[in-house]
């Protein structure tokens, strides 16, 4: 069961998400042309482009965020209040 000694930074990791998807979409933004168009040439149908844009555009905002860690570390916990 879960309770509020367990669960208070559910909706801190979920704005961390959001935040994250949002700022990797910004990055790709200006390239979601060239994106689309190397996806669609080596993928086999529709489905597998969806697939392997997920999966290419979470790895990279991954590696590339993954860098800047400390950095969102310190500005997330400047605006969490814990308990």
């Amino acid at each position: 069961m879960l309770n509020r000694r367990t669960t208070w930074h559910m909706p801190y990791c979920a704005t961390s998400v959001c935040s994250l998807n949002a700022g990797g979409v910004l990055i790709y933004l200006p390239f979601i042309g060239l994106y689309a168009t190397l996806i669609v040439s080596f993928a086999a149908s529709p489905a597998m482009a969806v697939a392997w844009a997920t999966t290419l555009f979470n790895l990279s905002i991954g590696i590339v965020f993954v860098a800047f860690l400390p950095w969102f570390e310190r500005q997330f916990l400047r605006s969490v209040d814990r308990p």
